[in-house]
C-alpha cells in the first residue's frame, strides 16, 4: 500500500489543533466555574491535576504545531493561575481557625461575612494574590499549630488507656504491690520529650494554657512514681524485717513508726490502686505525692536506726563485719529462734526427768 506521509502529518496537525482547542474551551470553562463557586467546595488537588494536565499538553502543542498565536495565550492563562494556586491552597488550609481568617481579614482589610459567600472572584478582587509571602506564613503557622496539637492530642490519647499492673503480695488477698512499670516508665518518657518538644515551639501560643497544664501534670507524675517506686521498694525490704517479732522487741520505737507506715502503705494501695488502675489519674492525686514523701521520711529513719542496731552487733562480733544486713538480720532471727528451741528443749528433758523421780 502506499504510504502518504503528508497525510499522516496532516492528521497529527489536526489531532494536536482539535487538543489546543478543547484545551482552551475546557479551561476557560473551568475557571470561570471556580471563579463563581464557593471557596469551601473547591477541590484544591483537583485543581493542581487540572494545572499540571494543561501544562503537559501545552508543552506538547508547542513541539507539534507550528508558531501561532494561541498555544501562547493558554501557556499565559495557566501559568498565571498557576502562580495564584500557593495562595488558594494556603486559604484552603483544612486547619484554619477563627483566630486565623481575623489575621486574613486584617490583612487583607475586609471584613467576611457568612451571608456573603466567598469565591475565587472576592479574593482575587481583595488583592489577595498580592499577599503571597503574608498569606504563606500564616498558613505556615496553621500546619504548625495543627502538628502541634496533632501531638498533644496523642499524649492525651496515651494517658487514657494506660494503667498500672498490680499484683498481691505473697498471695495476700488484701495486699497489693505495683508490677512492672516497664510500659509506664516508657510511655512517660516518651511524652515527657514530646511536651518539651510542643513548649519549645514558637507556634505552641494558641495551646499554651493545655501545654502548660500537661507538663504540670506530667511533673506531677514522674515525682510521685519516683516516690511511689522508693517507697515499695523500702517496705518490702522492712515490711519482711519487722514481721519478726524478735526485731520489734529490739527496735520498739522504731516498729512503732513502720507499723503506720504500713498501714498508710497498704491503704493506697486497696482503696486508691486497686480500684483505680489509670496510671495518671492515680499518680496525680492530691497529696498522695506529699504523703508518699512523708512516708519515705519515716522510713529512712528507721532504716538508720536499723543500721545503727546491726552496728552495734558488728562491734560486740567483729565476724558479722563480714555478712550484709540482711544476711545478719537473717542470722540474728535464726540465731535466736535456735536459742529458742534449745531452751525448750532442756525444759522439756527436766520435766522428763521430774516424772522419772
Amino acid at each position: 500500500m502506499t504510504r502518504f506521509e503528508i497525510l499522516e502529518q496532516v492528521v497529527d496537525e489536526v489531532k494536536l489543533k482539535l487538543m489546543l482547542w478543547d484545551s482552551l474551551l475546557a479551561w476557560d470553562t473551568t475557571i470561570a466555574k471556580w471563579y463563581q463557586d464557593e471557596f469551601e467546595t473547591i477541590n484544591v488537588e483537583d485543581m493542581n491535576n487540572f494545572v499540571t494536565k494543561n501544562l503537559k499538553n501545552i508543552m506538547q502543542l508547542e513541539k507539534g504545531l507550528p508558531v501561532n498565536v494561541i498555544v501562547p495565550q493558554l501557556k499565559e492563562k495557566v501559568e498565571t493561575f498557576k502562580d495564584k494556586m500557593p495562595i488558594i491552597v494556603c486559604l484552603r488550609n483544612p486547619n484554619l481557625r477563627q483566630r486565623h481568617w481575623t489575621k486574613i481579614e486584617l490583612l487583607l482589610n475586609y471584613k467576611f461575612k457568612p451571608s456573603d459567600p466567598l469565591n475565587l472572584r472576592i479574593i482575587e478582587d481583595l488583592s489577595a494574590f498580592g499577599y503571597q509571602n503574608e498569606l504563606m506564613e500564616i498558613s505556615s503557622s496553621v500546619s504548625s499549630e495543627a502538628g502541634l496539637e496533632a501531638m498533644l492530642a496523642k499524649i492525651e490519647e496515651t494517658w487514657k488507656i494506660i494503667e498500672f499492673v498490680v499484683n498481691n503480695h505473697k498471695d495476700a488477698k488484701e495486699i497489693f504491690v505495683l508490677g512492672s512499670l516497664e510500659e509506664v516508665q516508657t510511655a512517660l518518657d516518651d511524652s515527657d520529650i514530646t511536651i518539651q518538644t510542643i513548649a519549645a515551639s514558637r507556634h505552641m501560643a494558641p495551646i499554651k494554657p493545655r501545654v502548660d497544664d500537661w507538663l504540670k501534670r506530667l511533673d506531677l507524675f514522674a515525682r510521685t512514681l519516683e516516690a511511689w517506686q522508693y517507697f515499695q521498694q523500702q517496705w518490702l525490704y522492712l515490711e519482711a524485717i519487722f514481721s519478726a517479732s524478735d526485731i520489734q522487741r529490739q527496735l520498739p520505737i522504731e516498729a512503732k513508726l513502720f507499723i503506720a507506715v504500713d498501714k498508710s502503705w497498704k491503704d493506697i494501695m486497696r482503696k486508691k490502686v486497686a480500684n483505680m488502675l489509670l496510671a495518671l489519674e492515680n499518680c496525680t492525686q492530691p497529696g498522695l505525692d506529699e504523703q508518699f514523701t512523708e512516708n519515705n521520711r519515716s522510713l529512712d529513719k528507721i532504716l538508720k536506726c536499723l543500721e545503727a542496731y546491726l552496728e552495734t552487733k558488728r562491734i560486740a562480733f567483729p565476724r558479722f563485719f563480714f555478712l550484709s544486713n540482711k544476711n545478719l538480720i537473717y542470722y540474728r532471727l535464726s540465731s535466736l529462734r535456735l536459742i529458742s528451741i534449745f531452751n525448750l528443749n532442756i525444759d522439756y528433758f527436766k520435766l522428763n526427768v521430774m516424772k522419772l523421780e
